[in-house]
């Protein structure tokens, strides 16, 4: 906020007239104040760290600091956070597909937090491990993700360690360069929501664009979403928190990760069945689409569905379709139900379809393993290492030029003014 806004501010709501120098003079000395409180803070990281570690026993905290000269005091570079409880939800209750991205922060502290959150049983988000880091760029992608795969016991391409693209930023990356093109808009979307290859190649040949999409997705981790939102719902939980000082920040993380395991468990006894409503609503809507579709059966395991203009094979011994939405998310799809239906068996019905991953059973392993509180900051032990200071930040800067020289070329690009001293 500019001086003179602050001081018509004061002038409205305190009914005081001080001059501009007056103004500027408060605001150095809250500038000196709130530096004081940052350094504090930064200075009990270690002993934060350690009592994380002190209640909830398995958890890793690491923190990277830095020493420009030997004998110069540490500097804050990175650190990084994974709840022993979070760990054993995501690996005993959650599918194996994780969300990342990136929030920067908006207070006193500048830096940004990377995220790591996975999906549990009723499509909610369930975060796994976050970082603040000094600034984004691939070192500090690299560090926390090779981190997050240590914690995880996941092997990057293994064990079901996989990753898909955010559909949502290459839009936002694409949509710059077609703005005003609703039509490829359009197709944009439906190519990044194909499950399968034809239509993929018919949406991709009418917008005449490379992307990678849906249709090559592993059916693997059951998981059919194109976009990042369960991460942008985490963002949308913390944005209080990112006002915050960097231990205050951290607080707030945590406590709200604990209120939301505690309130998540509670919500499977108002499940009706053994299902959640996130999943009843999606099974829900393909029973209303099978209405639409016409079918013929082989008398065994082969299903011939007509949908909209297209025909699927359904094999429910295999659980799949060729829509491929079966496949990806293992809730049947309109098809699949439809030919569930047909059978009319009085002990099977499109619920007995759904994956093991979507039960109620399964659902409460994420939240099984508590969140132990922890103590205020006076009981904290004192950590042997030197109190890390607040990292210094810049902003980035385009092209790495000399200021003196980008002043001259600019003032004078070809020289022209330029006289040599000739004695």
């Amino acid at each position: 906020m500019r001086l003179v806004d602050l001081k018509s501010l004061i002038k409205t709501d305190l009914k005081l007239d001080i001059s501009l120098t007056k103004v500027s003079r408060v605001v150095s000395q809250a500038h000196i104040l709130q530096e004081g409180e940052i350094k504090a803070e930064f200075a009990l990281l270690w002993d934060y760290l350690g009592e994380i570690i002190r209640p909830n026993p398995g958890s890793t905290t690491l923190m990277k600091v830095e020493r420009p000269l030997p004998e110069s005091p540490s500097v804050f570079k990175r650190l990084f956070i994974s709840f022993d409880c979070l760990k054993k939800g995501m690996l005993h209750g959650c599918r194996r597909v994780i969300g990342l991205d990136i929030f920067f922060l908006k207070g006193p502290v500048k830096g940004e937090i990377l995220a790591a959150v996975g999906r549990d049983g009723n499509n909610q988000m369930f975060p796994v491990a976050w970082a603040l880091v000094d600034t984004e760029r691939r070192e500090t992608w690299d560090w926390f993700i090779s981190f997050l795969l240590m914690v995880l016991n996941w092997v990057l391409g293994q064990d079901g360690a996989l990753s898909q693209t955010n559909k949502r930023h290459l839009y936002a990356n694409w949509k710059k360069k077609n703005e005003r093109r609703e039509d490829l808009q359009k197709l944009w979307w439906r190519c990044a929501k194909s499950s399968n290859m034809p239509d993929f190649d018919k949406n991709m040949e009418a917008m005449r664009a490379l992307t990678q999409k849906g249709a090559y997705f592993t059916t693997e981790v059951k998981c059919g979403i194109v976009d990042n939102n369960l991460i942008e719902a985490f963002n949308g939980k913390i944005i209080e928190a990112r006002t915050k000082n960097v231990i205050s920040m951290l607080e707030y993380i945590r406590s709200l990760i604990m209120n939301t395991l505690d309130t998540n468990r509670d919500l499977a006894s108002n499940w009706i069945g053994n299902f959640g409503n996130r999943i009843r609503k999606k099974l829900h809507d393909s029973k209303v689409q099978s209405e639409a579709c016409e079918i013929l059966w082989n008398g065994k395991d082969g299903f011939e569905i007509g949908h909209l203009g297209d025909t699927y094979i359904v094999n429910l011994k295999t659980r799949t379709c060729a829509c491929r939405q079966f496949d990806l998310t293992w809730i049947p799809c309109p098809d699949a139900v439809c030919a569930i239906e047909y059978l009319d068996k009085s002990n099977i019905t499109p619920y007995n379809y759904i994956d093991q991953w979507f039960t109620k059973e399964t659902y409460l392993k994420a939240y099984m393993y508590m969140m132990q509180p922890m103590n205020g900051r006076k009981f904290w032990n004192k950590s042997p290492y030197d109190p890390p200071q607040p990292p210094s930040y810049k902003k980035k800067c385009l092209v790495d030029l000399p200021k003196i020289e980008e002043k001259k070329r600019v003032r004078d690009p070809v020289g022209l003014n330029c006289l040599e001293r000739v004695g």
